[in-house]
């Protein structure tokens, strides 16, 4: 019997504004938890992980074992990305990369992060992972009325230049229209 399954990226947000607690215990946590469940329900599918923040790394290349990709989902966090803010353009462009070239219609990309994009060229990047084949399933996570982003140095709250508290809010409009762009789905986590 030969069965024929999807190879799936999950790029996972780890820019700080992932550490606001609008969800308990914070976003990143909650989005380790949302898809650890998630790679169960994935048996006979290639998996990998990629964490982005201002640049992207790929934490886990596509592998069958699922156990293997929760060992290195476990260790996602914002330290593993040098530069903080949010780049989704970077991090589309790194997982589409990592898929094989042969296997146009079987590639999923599922993009989990709060939506707030500082990439000018995102939509270049949507453009060029349509282009490869690769859809696009984004999972919002936060809320509309957002938290503030705890900042880890000073251990209060991160703030603009003229000193206000930033909030961080999820952007659902913009990943509504990134995964109706390539085909795919928006859900909200």
């Amino acid at each position: 019997v030969e069965r024929k399954g999807v190879d799936v990226m999950i790029a996972v947000d780890v820019s700080n504004s992932m550490l606001a607690k609008d969800i308990a215990p914070n976003r990143l946590e909650k989005a380790k938890l949302e898809l650890a469940g998630l790679i169960d329900k994935l048996k006979g599918n290639r998996i990998g992980i990629v964490a982005f923040a201002g640049d992207a790394v790929i934490q886990c290349p596509l592998t069958l074992d699922r156990g293997a990709v929760k060992l290195f989902l476990s260790t996602v966090s914002p330290t593993l990305v040098n530069f903080q803010g949010t780049d989704i353009g970077k991090a589309v462009s790194v997982a589409t990369q990592a898929f094989q070239e042969k296997e146009k219609d079987s590639k999923v990309l599922i993009l989990l992060t709060d939506g707030e994009d500082h990439n000018p060229e995102t939509k270049q990047a949507l453009s060029r992972a349509k282009d490869a084949g690769v859809r696009i399933y984004t999972i919002g996570i936060g809320t509309s009325d957002g938290s503030t982003v705890p900042e880890s140095s000073s251990g209060g709250y991160k703030k603009d230049r003229q000193g206000q508290v930033v909030l961080s809010r999820l952007n659902e409009t913009f990943l509504k229209q990134a995964a109706r762009d390539t085909g795919g789905v928006y859900y909200r986590s």
